[in-house]
This record gives C-alpha cells, structure tokens and sequence, in this order.
C-alpha cells in the first residue's frame, strides 16, 4: 500500500501504545497500524477502503501569492457543502484522520468568516486525507491533498527537500495568478516556473512523460476586463447559479482545456511554456477557477461571501489522470475525449 504520509509503497505494521493516561492513572493500550518507513500512524479509514478508494495525490505547484491555498480551502468549502449532496444521490466525502478533519474546518471557517488562509509555511507539509464517493464522471477516491509555500517553487533544489511529493503525482496542478505576473514578462515567468519545477522533480527521479500536467488559471473573475475580448469566456458565464456548475461532463473540461490552450497561444505568446511543457508532461490541459469571487482587501479580507467558480475541474482531472482509472470504461472514455 501507498503510505499518505511519505508516499513509499510498503506494508503496514501493527503497534502498540499507551494512550488517555495521566499522572495518577495509567492509560488504556491501543493498537494502531504504522508505516515502517516513516513510523506515523495510518488510519483504519484509509486501510479499509483502499481498494474501493485508491489514493490520488493533489499536488499544488505555484508561486507565492498565486491561489493555491484559497483555492483548497475553497474547495473543501465546495465539497462539503449540502448543495452537492442534494446534487449527486450517494455524493458523500469522509475526513480520513482527525487532523484532516481539523484542518478542513479550520479552511472552511476562514471562507465563511470572510478571511484568507495564512500563508503557507517553507516546511514539508503534513497531507490532509479526504474519501470522495459517487463524484459523477468519476471513480471513488482518497485524495491526498499537499499545500507548501510557494516560495519552495523558485528554487528547483527546495522541491527535493520540501515537496517531493510533486514527484510522486500523477497529474500536477499548476496554479498561475495571471494577475500576479508581469505584464511584461508573462511568457518568462510561466517559462520559469516550468523549468524549475521540471528540474527539481527530474533530480528526485521523475521521467518525462510520466505525469501530466493540469494549468489552473487561478483569480478568473479579474480576466474579463483584464483581458478583453482576448479572454474566451464571458464574465456572465462565470458565476452560474448555486448547484448549476455543479455538474460537470468531460466534454465541458475539454472544450475549457482547448479554449485555454488557444488563449496562452495567441494572448499570451507563452509558446516556449507550451513546447516545454508538451515535450516534459504525457498531456497539458488547462482550465481556470475563482475560489472568492473577488479581489480581497490589503490586510487579506472579503467585503461580500465568497463565490466560487469551477473549482471541481481540477479535481476531476486529477481523480480521472490515475492509472487505475486509465483502466475502466469511464478512464478510457475521458482518454478519447481528451485527444
């Protein structure tokens, strides 16, 4: 099995341990499952369901400032939400672990509150653990979710020391403020962050054209006016009605994912990022998201709810890009789809 922890394929083992003691009194002895390699403690969940609820890693590679926390905080908002599970009969998501559970509500709170996740801290981040059944277009999954700093994806040799979970993913979500480039210098910046990533997750013992990339435009809502009539989608299509964007087709990400492609082509002359990304990753799609539906203030705060917008198309990429996936009629099916 794959440990959610370090990632290693390995063979639980059974523990023992003294838990709920205190000084005049001795606890109760528990047995728990551990990984040998990195000694943390495995949930039953995640055992029990592993065949019915393979894992999938969500790796967040982006720049400081660039969305990648607001969008998963976002996201578990979404997710978690009883609009979806009025959607979808049988939809239901499982925090895998109390510290995932924790960290869920904790997200969730800050959205609600009108504030924005801290910035991340430059450490090799603890995964949070959420089991997602009966999501339509795909198969039951254990998302392994990673959030670093994104100043870890400047420098290709703090990817091996604080992110080395990239290297373990088979789809990539790279999340780029398109807001937060120079104007000038777009093609370059996109261009950079490629390189590095590419560099740092080649030194750990990635192949090319063994993971496949996914581009999530990140800020959406700022593009039209940004943008103009260069930006493929209308303003009033972003933000659709509770529950209207909810369920997706595969058709609608790819037609999304070639729109995109032709906007980096021609409005953003990004054909270096491109070539370079078509020559390392085995498919590039892209799609864009608005995890607040606004810009927040300077000291990082809402004036009205947040509002999302398409947050669960990376998602689907990332549930549907597993291997095991590939193997089904639905995988094969979004594989045609996807040429």
């Amino acid at each position: 099995m794959l440990c959610p922890f370090c990632l290693k394929q390995t063979e639980f083992i059974r523990k023992q341990e003294e838990r709920g003691g205190n000084a005049n009194q001795r606890g109760r002895v528990m047995e728990y499952m551990a990984c040998p390699s990195c000694e943390s403690e495995v949930p039953r969940m995640y055992i029990n369901n592993y065949e019915a609820c393979p894992p999938a890693i969500v790796s967040a590679v982006g720049f400081p400032n660039h969305g990648k926390s607001v969008y998963l905080s976002s996201l578990f908002r979404l997710m978690r939400s009883p609009e979806l599970d009025r959607r979808w009969r049988g939809y239901v998501t499982w925090p895998v672990n109390q510290g995932s559970l924790d960290r869920i509500k904790a997200a969730i709170r800050e959205i609600d509150d009108r504030r924005l996740p801290s910035a991340t801290p430059r450490v090799f981040p603890t995964p949070t653990l959420m089991q997602v059944k009966n999501l339509p277009d795909t198969l039951d999954r254990t998302l392994i979710m990673y959030d670093t700093a994104g100043e870890t994806f400047r420098d290709g040799n703090d990817i091996g020391q604080y992110a080395d979970f990239v290297a373990r993913a088979e789809t990539v979500l790279f999340f780029v403020s398109l807001s937060d480039l120079s104007k000038e210098n777009r093609p370059e910046e996109l261009r950079d962050l490629l390189e590095t990533y590419v560099m740092g997750v080649e030194n750990l013992g990635t192949t090319r054209k063994t993971q496949s990339l996914c581009v999530v435009l990140t800020k959406a809502d700022e593009y039209a006016e940004q943008f103009g009539s260069k930006w493929p989608f209308p303003e009033t299509a972003l933000f659709l009605p509770p529950g209207e964007e909810a369920y997706l087709r595969p058709n609608d990400v790819y037609a999304i994912s070639r729109k995109l492609r032709n906007f980096f082509d021609s409005a953003l002359n990004a054909e270096a990022f491109l070539t370079k990304a078509d020559d390392f990753f085995s498919s590039v799609r892209f799609t864009y998201v608005s995890a607040l539906g606004e810009r927040p203030t300077l000291d990082n705060r809402l004036e009205s709810d947040a509002r999302h917008c398409r947050l669960l198309d990376p998602i689907l990429y990332v549930m549907r890009g597993d291997a095991h996936a590939k193997q089904t009629p639905i995988g094969k099916i979004w594989e045609w789809l996807g040429r």
